[in-house]
C-alpha cells in the first residue's frame, strides 16, 4: 500500500513570499512617478480644502451636518481617482505585462470615482436616517466604510484586468471571482495590514497635528495640512498596491477561463481559450526553442499588425522580427524608432549598421543617428549617412547628419578623417545653427593631434 505524501507546510517560503512581494511593493512605491502620483492627488485635496476654507459654500447652501462640499467633494474623488488608475496601471503590468490603454486607464477611473460617491451617498444616508449627532458614532461609521472600500478596491482591480468594463467593477460575481483567485484566506490575510495601517495612523496625525479649524494660512498649518495628506494617501496607495502582488498571472486566467467554459463549449472544439499578452509571448519562445517558427509566428502576428505600436508592443517585436522580418515590420520598427522608441530601435540596430539608406526617406536619417550615436552604434551613424550629400545635396538635415558622423569618426579612431570633414562643415556652412560646435569639435580633434 502505498500512502499519499502531503507537501509539508514550509514556514521559509512564506516567510520568502512575504518579504519578496514586500520590497516589490516598496520598489514600485518609491518610483518617482509613483511618488509623483501621490504628490498630486495631496495637492488636489490640499487644493479642495483650502478652497472650502476660502469660500465655505454652507454660507451659501443649507447643507446638513457631516455632508462633503461640493469642492471638496469634487477633490477628493478626483485624487482617490488619480491614485487607484495608478496602482492599477503598476498592477497591469505585473499581471500580464500588457499596458493598460488610456481608454481603459479612464474608465476604470470613473469607476472607481462612482464608487467612491456610492461609499459617500451610504455614509451620508446613514447620518440623515439614523439622525446621529455624536462624532465618536460618525467617526466609526467613516472607518467602517473606509475598511469596505480597501476590501473592495484590489478585487476591483483585478475584476477588471479580467474584463475591463465598467461593469466588472460593481458584478459580485467578477469580484468574488477575483477573490477566489487570489485565495480566500490569503486575501483576508494580504489586506489586514493596509487596512489597519489607515484606520490607526492618518486618524492619529489629524488629532495630533491638525487644527480642527482654521482661518488663516499660517506656515505651520500650511506644512501640517500638506504633510498629512502625504501620509494619508501613502497609507491608502500602499494598502491597495500591496495586495496586487498576489495578483493570479495572465496564466492563471486563462487557465481558469477555459476549467470555467469548458461545459459551455464542450460541443465547440473550435472555441479559442482568452489568452493573455504575457502568455503569447511565453508560448511563442516555447515554440520558438523548439524549432516551430510557423507557431510561434501565429502566435505573436496579432500583437505586431499595424494596429499595435512597436513602442508598446516591442516583446512581440523583438521575438518576431529575426524569425520573420520583413519590410512592413521594418518600418513599423523605423517609424516607432524615429518617434523616440528606443526598444524599437535596438530590434533593428543590427540591420541599419548595413541596409542601403537611400531605400529610406531623407528625413528619416538624422533621427535614427541621433539613437544610433547615443547608443554608441557609430556603424550604423556612418552607413546612414553614407553617399547622403550626393543623394540629398540640398536636404536641411545634411550639415547635422555629416556633424555626426565626423564624430562617430572620432569614437572610432578615425580622427584623420573626422577632422577633415568637420573643417569642411565649418567652412561651407558658417552661418549653420550648430556651426560653433563644429569649430569646437575641430578646436578639440586638432588640439588632441598635436598632443
Amino acid at each position: 500500500m502505498h500512502l499519499i505524501q502531503r507537501p509539508a507546510f514550509n514556514l521559509t517560503d512564506l516567510i520568502s513570499r512575504f518579504f519578496s512581494t514586500l520590497s516589490d511593493t516598496f520598489f514600485h512605491f518609491i518610483h518617482p512617478l509613483t511618488l509623483l502620483h501621490i504628490l498630486s492627488a495631496a495637492v488636489i485635496l490640499c487644493m479642495g480644502n483650502f478652497a472650502e476654507a476660502l469660500v465655505p459654500l454652507t454660507l451659501y447652501l443649507e447643507l446638513p451636518r457631516y455632508v462633503f462640499s461640493p469642492i471638496y467633494l469634487f477633490a477628493y474623488l478626483l485624487a482617490f481617482s488619480i491614485l487607484a488608475g495608478k496602482a492599477l496601471e503598476m498592477a497591469s503590468k505585473n499581471h500580464n505585462e500588457e499596458p493598460l490603454s488610456a481608454e481603459d486607464l479612464r474608465t476604470y477611473r470613473i469607476g472607481i470615482a462612482l464608487l467612491l460617491l456610492v461609499n459617500i451617498f451610504v455614509v451620508t444616508a446613514l447620518h440623515q436616517v439614523y439622525k446621529y449627532d455624536d462624532l465618536e458614532i460618525h467617526i466609526h461609521i467613516i472607518q467602517i466604510s473606509t475598511a469596505v472600500i480597501l476590501v473592495l478596491l484590489p478585487l476591483c482591480g483585478l475584476a477588471f484586468l479580467q474584463n475591463p468594463t465598467s461593469t466588472s467593477l460593481f458584478d459580485p460575481r467578477a469580484l468574488m471571482r477575483a477573490w477566489r483567485d487570489i485565495g480566500w484566506w490569503r486575501y483576508l490575510l494580504i489586506i489586514t495590514p493596509g487596512i489597519l495601517l489607515n484606520l490607526i495612523l492618518p486618524p492619529y496625525l489629524s488629532s495630533r497635528y491638525l487644527p480642527q479649524s482654521f482661518t488663516i494660512f499660517s506656515p505651520d498649518i500650511l506644512l501640517s495640512i500638506v504633510g498629512f495628506h502625504l501620509i494619508l494617501f501613502a497609507c491608502w496607495l500602499l494598502a491597495i498596491l500591496y495586495p496586487t502582488c498576489y495578483y493570479p498571472s495572465a496564466d492563471d486566467d486563462d487557465t481558469d477561463n477555459t476549467r470555467d467554459t469548458g461545459d459551455e463549449h464542450k460541443n465547440d472544439s473550435d472555441a479559442p481559450a482568452p489568452q493573455g499578452f504575457a502568455a503569447r509571448l511565453r508560448q511563442a519562445e516555447a515554440r520558438i526553442r523548439a524549432g516551430d517558427i510557423a507557431a510561434a509566428c501565429a502566435l505573436l502576428s496579432p500583437y505586431t499588425d499595424a494596429q499595435h505600436d512597436p513602442a508598446i508592443y516591442h516583446p512581440a517585436y523583438r521575438r518576431l522580427y529575426p524569425i520573420a522580418p520583413s519590410d512592413a515590420l521594418r518600418t513599423r520598427l523605423i517609424n516607432a524608432a524615429i518617434s523616440g522608441s528606443s526598444e524599437s530601435y535596438d530590434i533593428i540596430a543590427a540591420d541599419l549598421a548595413r541596409l542601403d539608406p537611400a531605400q529610406l526617406p531623407p528625413g528619416h536619417i538624422l533621427p535614427l543617428i541621433k539613437q544610433a550615436y547615443i547608443g554608441r552604434d557609430y556603424a550604423s551613424v556612418l552607413n546612414l549617412t553614407r553617399n547622403f550629400a550626393k543623394n540629398h545635396p540640398t536636404h536641411p538635415h545634411l550639415v547635422e547628419n555629416y556633424y555626426l558622423a565626423a564624430l562617430a569618426l572620432a569614437k572610432t579612431g578615425a580622427a584623420d578623417k573626422a577632422l577633415p570633414l568637420l573643417q569642411q562643415l565649418h567652412t561651407r556652412y558658417p552661418d549653420h545653427p550648430q556651426a560653433e560646435q563644429i569649430r569646437r569639435a575641430v578646436t578639440q580633434l586638432q588640439g588632441s593631434g598635436q598632443k
